[in-house]
């Protein structure tokens, strides 16, 4: 009687408090990362000085629209995008600001989650270090736009530059693995 007890009080104060802290957590990480992507799509979307709405930038949230509005005419929107940011530098520490709200989630949820899945905490924890990194390096603030552009690229794209097109959002994935 005493171990059923102690079970059953178990999975009252720990167990179901800590499952639903975990997926309380794990949903705002997940729209931190969505607000993310749309955040920053908004800001190129007016470096590059497009007229844009709430449905333009919804559908340049799928990678592949994504890449065929920034590619087009030899990059032509990417490019302007680029040198919307070299003239704006607000524009660039709004693009610092949405990247430092993401790293302070992913910061906070692993801080407050076992994460069991060791591929999934190795990316992100590598993600919060690399936010730092074109934050704070010195390597980056030669050209801090182009390595932050090129950092926004492989998110949006779903883009590595060693092996190509990834199918999948990486880091989503490794969200709901996590």
């Amino acid at each position: 009687v005493g171990y059923l007890v102690s079970v059953f009080l178990w999975v009252l104060v720990v167990y179901l408090p800590e499952r639903n802290q975990r997926q309380i957590l794990l949903d705002n990480l997940k729209l931190r990362y969505r607000l993310f992507k749309q955040d920053t799509l908004n800001i190129l979307l007016t470096a590059a000085s497009v007229e844009h709405d709430q449905a333009l930038r919804d559908r340049l949230l799928d990678h592949s629209e994504f890449k065929a509005f920034f590619r087009a005419d030899n990059a032509k929107q990417w490019y302007a995008a680029q040198n919307g940011l070299e003239s704006r530098p607000e524009l660039i520490a709004d693009l610092f600001f949405e990247l430092d709200f993401l790293s302070r989630e992913v910061t906070y949820y692993l801080s407050k989650v076992v994460v069991k899945d060791e591929e999934a905490h190795a990316l992100l924890k590598r993600l919060t270090e690399h936010i730092e990194r074109l934050k704070y390096s010195s390597v980056y603030s030669y050209e801090p736009v182009k390595y932050l552009t090129n950092f926004l690229f492989e998110i949006h794209a779903r883009w590595d530059f060693i092996s190509g097109q990834r199918q999948e959002d990486i880091i989503e994935k490794m969200i709901l693995t996590a």
